[in-house]
């Protein structure tokens, strides 16, 4: 028996330090394999599971705290303004070295800037893939052409954060997809998150994607068409009822046609970005948008 016991100690402790040596990929994967898909769950390697110690937010809020306002085209939307806290992304897991670096690039985030102002995979995010645009009338056909999670997460070559790291084979992909927004929030780097879904009414995650309507490179042959989709964006809002720093999500979510670049986010597990209902399964992305029409 005490043998026994020895010998699993013993695997415990190499299953730790492997999954040491492995990092933020083998975690990644294992929050995957979570049905807990708060920030502050707990992920216990290799076995799939988790604890979440936060509460469920419910995806609606009571009428008395919702608002809303009027698109271009008069059509009346509601929406209310989360109070959850928004998952923080930009820091995660960064090292030391690179902390410093990417604080000096988010300078300009507090003056709510134009320019993106993030560290990871900066060249991907600020470029467009060289391919022919597919048409799609439906997000579940985008979604079922994508690669696994677990098939990118597990890359080769491994896909970095680096702010050098550009597009791989499987992101070489441009589409155009009919979606509705149902959330909306802007990023510390400039970035407009969105949460798409397939219909006006979906609560499932598996047929939700996030989008974003990036933050423009300073320079260069792509900042133009980004600039397009971002002033088509932010026309639609206005000034007043733009998102801000945390989900805006709209009771009346906003049918819309988008076009951009696909694009694998390496910095969260799928499952684990958005608010309420809204959190798409994937951590795939449309992802620089760069044209976005507003349908009604």
């Amino acid at each position: 028996m005490r043998r026994s016991i020895q010998i699993a100690l013993v695997v415990l402790i190499a299953t730790w330090v492997s999954d040491a040596r492995a990092g933020r990929w083998k975690r990644a994967y294992c929050r995957t394999q979570c049905s807990c898909a708060c920030p502050q769950a707990v992920y216990i390697c290799p076995l799939p599971t988790c604890a979440c110690p936060m509460p469920a937010v419910a995806a609606v809020q009571p009428p008395s705290q919702q608002s809303y306002f009027i698109s271009p085209k008069g059509r009346r939307y509601r929406f209310y303004d989360s109070t959850e806290v928004p998952l923080r992304e930009d820091e995660r897991e960064l090292e030391a070295d690179s902390l410093n670096e990417f604080r000096a690039d988010r300078a300009e985030r507090s003056a709510g800037g134009e320019n993106f102002a993030g560290h990871d995979r900066k060249v991907a995010k600020t470029s467009v893939a060289g391919a022919p645009v597919e048409n799609f009338s439906d997000l579940r056909r985008v979604l079922d052409s994508l690669p696994s999670d677990d098939d990118m997460l597990n890359h080769d070559p491994e896909i970095t954060r680096e702010p050098d790291s550009d597009r791989v084979d499987e992101e070489m992909r441009n589409v155009r997809v009919t979606a509705y927004i149902y959330a909306a929030k802007r990023e510390p780097d400039n970035d407009f998150h969105l949460i798409l879904g397939r219909g006006p009414s979906e609560t499932v995650g598996r047929n939700m994607m996030t989008a974003e309507v990036t933050g423009l490179p300073r320079t260069g042959p792509f900042r133009a068409q980004m600039k397009t989709a971002r002033d088509e964006f932010k026309a639609f809002f206005g000034p007043q009822h733009l998102p801000s720093a945390s989900y805006r999500v709209f009771v009346d979510p906003i049918r819309v046609r988008v076009k951009g670049s696909l694009f694998y986010d390496v910095d969260h597990a799928p499952g684990i970005v958005g608010t309420g209902d809204y959190k798409p399964e994937t951590s795939w992305e449309i992802h620089p948008v760069t044209k976005i029409e507003f349908l009604e």
